[in-house]
């Protein structure tokens, strides 16, 4: 101030400019906050309409945007399930389609209620199980094929579910071992009926030819006893023998 005063000027008009100054910087300061404040103001405002905007876009009713919406969803869902199983380690195995040697396989299954079952109730199930896989083994499939021999098929077809159903069983349900079993039974019982057994019967004397000529002549030979009786010659016949 002493120097303002040395050097000529008026303290009075100096405080007045320092005044002035203050209150020039004072408001400049003041219009640089509001400048930054307004500009804040309009960073967010934008933010929060690209917020919204991402968040929940417009919707629409019209069908693609309807579909849209769905797949979307369905994709979701799907990625949801996937992620489950991921964690849980339970991985679906793809479905394979239906062969002639998924059928076999089926066909080595154990029946089911087997075990389970128990009692007389059980039992029947386990017959049903059982004939149930020997028909589709010996049926004949819809493309005319079998699976079987033709001679297992007609005899299947013949009857005897239950024995044929037991040798299946015995055979682990197994195909060929199936077959086998029952080509051998049968040469079993060709081997008894057909072969000479102790000088007894020969393979001709056992064939149906041969027997129906047998029954034939002792048909013959009843009736003739029948009529001999009828006509009272068997007591001459006896009275004769005995004299």
């Amino acid at each position: 101030m002493e120097k303002v005063m040395l050097e000529g000027h008026d303290p009075e008009e100096l405080r007045e400019l320092q005044d002035l100054n203050a209150e020039l910087e004072a408001l400049d300061q003041k219009e640089k906050q509001l400048v930054d404040l307004a500009e804040t103001q309009a960073t967010d405002a934008e933010l929060k309409d690209l917020d919204r905007t991402t968040a929940s876009p417009p919707r629409s009713n019209s069908p693609s945007s309807l579909a849209t919406s769905a797949q979307s969803q369905e994709l979701a869902d799907l990625q949801a399930c996937v992620r489950k199983m991921v964690v849980s380690g339970a991985i679906p195995e793809k479905k394979k389609p239906r062969t002639e040697e998924s059928e076999n396989e089926e066909e080595k299954e154990e029946p089911e209620g087997s075990v389970a079952g128990g009692g007389a109730a059980g039992g029947k199930k386990f017959r049903a199980a059982r004939n149930a896989k020997l028909r589709r083994l010996c049926r004949r499939r819809k493309n005319g094929s079998l699976a079987v021999p033709t001679w297992l098929h007609e005899l299947w077809k013949a009857g005897n579910h239950t024995a044929l159903s037991l040798q299946y069983e015995e055979a682990g349900y197994n195909k060929d071992k199936f077959v086998t079993s029952v080509q051998n039974s049968i040469k079993r019982r060709d081997k008894k009926t057909c072969q000479v057994e102790e000088g007894w019967y020969s393979k001709e004397d056992m064939s149906v030819a041969t027997l129906e000529a047998d029954a034939k002549i002792l048909d013959q030979v009843h009736n003739e006893l029948t009529d001999m009786q009828a006509k009272g010659e068997t007591q001459d016949h006896d009275a004769k023998r005995l004299s």
